[in-house]
């Protein structure tokens, strides 16, 4: 249903955890294991569309912090993404996108499909092949251990856009097609999809706290902020809604929210050096001002009344 529907124009975003990793098993036990999650071929219909989704997590040296007995440390698998790296007006002058245990992808070589990559990891990243063991001995890892074997500029998100392949030509017997309740296309129509490493892209965070009446109080946070490391503002929001009306084809809106505001600051030889005069201006001209209106007030009652 998803492949007709993708050939006959539909637009889909695929937001798609290739590898699973138990949270839960983390904090409980403090080790859990990256696996291959089932994805019920999910992968091979992107594969046929122009995309490799690959079974490994991103380790980078830009990561946001977790709490651990009581302190913040840089959790490698919690990368952030900077998007200047791309120019593309879906990330111009977008924060950088927080990111959980993202895997990579490769783009295909079919010159039918344009392929567009979005987000792509930093210089200092490497990645790992599952099945992948996670612990907190993870935090103790040197950055130049990283640097050093780094895989730079992994791509993790990527926008599509041609006339795509269906998953299912010649795969359908003919029975099945003639007997179809609607007709089944091999090739679609022009079209755009976005493809995204990472499941957690879009997922906010939930915070709990008891209200005056002793209830529990369930709110989400904002996307664009950690529970935890709040040094840093995100620009997840901003990146899918702008990813949404490009896939949408609302391109004309994109550049007005990415708008850059160019600071013009003053010369500052130029201040130093005027500093007295203007100090003048400003405090003789308004008393000058206020003199002159009451002259001329006077004059004109004195007319009137005389």
């Amino acid at each position: 249903l998803i492949d007709q529907f993708i050939m006959k124009g539909g637009k889909v975003a695929w937001l798609i955890d290739p590898v699973e990793v138990n949270q839960d098993s983390l904090d409980f036990n403090e080790q859990t294991f990256g696996l291959e999650r089932e994805l019920n071929d999910i992968d091979e219909q992107i594969f046929t569309y122009g995309v490799r989704l690959n079974k490994d997590l991103v380790i980078d040296v830009n990561s946001i912090k977790i709490p651990l007995g009581g302190n913040l440390y840089k959790w490698y698998y919690y990368p952030f993404i900077r998007t200047e790296k791309i120019d593309n007006p879906i990330v111009n002058n977008v924060n950088p996108i927080r990111l959980k245990y993202a895997s990579t992808m490769d783009l295909l070589k079919n010159p039918e499909i344009t392929k567009t990559p979005l987000l792509v990891t930093s210089e200092k990243s490497i990645t790992y092949k599952i099945p992948v063991r996670i612990n907190y001995q993870m935090i103790g890892l040197k950055e130049e251990v990283i640097k050093y074997n780094a895989t730079p500029n992994r791509i993790v998100a990527a926008m599509l856009e041609g006339k795509f392949k269906s998953n299912f030509r010649n795969r359908l017997t003919a029975n099945f097609l003639k007997n179809a309740p609607v007709k089944h296309r091999d090739e679609g129509v022009q079209n755009k999809m976005l493809v995204i490493s990472d499941g957690d892209i879009i997922n906010a965070e939930v915070d709990s706290f008891q209200n005056r009446k002793g209830n529990m109080i369930v709110r989400p946070l904002n996307i664009n902020f950690d529970k935890f490391d709040r040094s840093m503002t995100f620009g997840n929001k901003e990146f899918f809604v702008n990813a949404m009306e490009s896939l949408m084809g609302l391109d004309d809106l994109i550049p007005l929210r990415s708008k850059t505001i160019t600071l013009r600051p003053l010369n500052k030889a130029k201040v130093e050096s005027e500093r007295t005069y203007w100090k003048a201006i400003n405090v003789f001209i308004p008393i000058l001002v206020i003199f002159i209106f009451g002259i001329f007030y006077n004059f004109l009652r004195k007319r009137r009344f005389s």
